[in-house]
């Protein structure tokens, strides 16, 4: 017994943690309401109830893949945005109230920058950039309080 105790530490250890856990595809998350919780099966697998999930999780939306962290239910944090063949799709911050909230960077499938700028609870805000494949300004797009305000496209090369 004394020697598969320390076994039986680690495969608790490497069982939880860090693992990411998908909604959707292998059951273990389910999404109501734009928060997400876990499945609870209790002692059977007949019947399950929803309790609120915190961690990593992963969840394939159309053509691409969303990862993040999810606290108490709600999306928080670090969130990306992967298309099929791994490159970055989008980054960007989520507050504790799950709206997003801080700088966005989106992304052509090559990697160069589509188009940037700061969302404030939920809202586009201030100046936004949209660029070229080539890394030439494109335009710029100012917003407040999620309204667009101004769009203004500096040159024009399609």
């Amino acid at each position: 017994m004394k020697k598969l105790l320390p076994i039986l530490i680690l495969i608790l250890i490497g069982c939880s943690g860090d693992e990411e856990k998908w909604i959707g595809k292998s059951g273990d998350l389910v999404e109501r309401n734009g928060k997400v919780y876990e499945k609870d099966y209790g002692i059977t697998k007949q019947s399950f109830v929803l309790k609120p999930y915190s961690g990593k999780y992963k969840k394939e939306i159309f053509e691409y893949l969303e990862k993040g962290t999810i606290v108490n239910s709600t999306k928080t944090g670090k969130f990306i945005h992967l298309y099929p063949d791994g490159s970055l799709k989008m980054e960007g911050f989520y507050n504790s109230l799950g709206m997003k909230h801080g700088y966005f960077t989106f992304y052509y499938k090559t990697g160069e920058i589509e188009m940037e700028g700061l969302f404030e609870n939920d809202l586009e805000q201030g100046f936004w950039g949209l660029f070229y494949r080539n890394g030439q300004k494109k335009g710029e797009l100012i917003f407040e309080d999620g309204v667009e305000q101004q769009n203004k496209i500096l040159n024009s090369q399609y």
